[in-house]
């Protein structure tokens, strides 16, 4: 049992090193709900499954080995012999929910419009024709740069489907569309 021990723990250590990457995918959307970008499952539900499968590899010593028949409790001592390999892991899991974080954050700026009275927005700045000009080149710009981002995002086993998120984008984009065409119509 014992040399069985040390094989085990060299790939369990090896394990709990790379578990970030390792665990089964996770799947997960970005999408505009409630005037704010998220991800569904929400972020603190995605954290949830992620601890719940990296404890059931952290368990796997404990619960999954017996040995041959001479030792069979050294196996259960396996977790607690490796503190510095698990406080790693959480370390890394905790660096993956602030990328995830920090991704959210910095999408965040594509669905502004979507946050705002469009109608009250184009009322207050634009006054001139350059002004409708200038929007409708923008939005033109816009379009073409949101064409460009991800449709699937991925980040260690969390992949995130980008689909939903570039849906309202579309959407708050041709919003905008409709309201600068109604607007200058008004106008004339």
């Amino acid at each position: 049992d014992y040399q069985l021990y040390k094989a085990l723990e060299q790939q369990y250590r090896t394990g709990l090193e790379n578990l970030n990457e390792q665990l089964p995918d996770m799947k997960a959307e970005l999408v505009f709900a409630n005037r704010q970008l998220q991800f569904r499952p929400s972020l603190e539900e995605l954290r949830m499954k992620y601890y719940r499968e990296m404890k059931s590899f952290i368990a796997i010593p404990a619960s999954s080995f017996g040995g041959v028949g001479g030792a069979p409790d050294i196996f259960k001592r396996m977790p607690e012999r490796n503190v510095s390999g698990l406080a790693a892991v959480y370390a890394k899991a905790e660096q993956l929910f602030l990328r995830l974080s920090t991704m959210l954050s910095s999408l965040e700026s594509w669905v502004v419009l979507g946050t705002v009275d469009l109608e009250a927005l184009v009322e207050k700045h634009l006054k001139s024709a350059d002004d409708w000009d200038l929007n409708f080149k923008l939005l033109r710009t816009k379009r073409k740069d949101a064409d460009k981002l991800p449709d699937t995002y991925n980040v260690d086993c969390i992949n995130i489907s980008a689909v939903p998120f570039k849906a309202a984008i579309d959407d708050q984009l041709q919003r905008l569309n409709d309201v600068l065409i109604l607007s200058r119509s008004e106008e004339r």
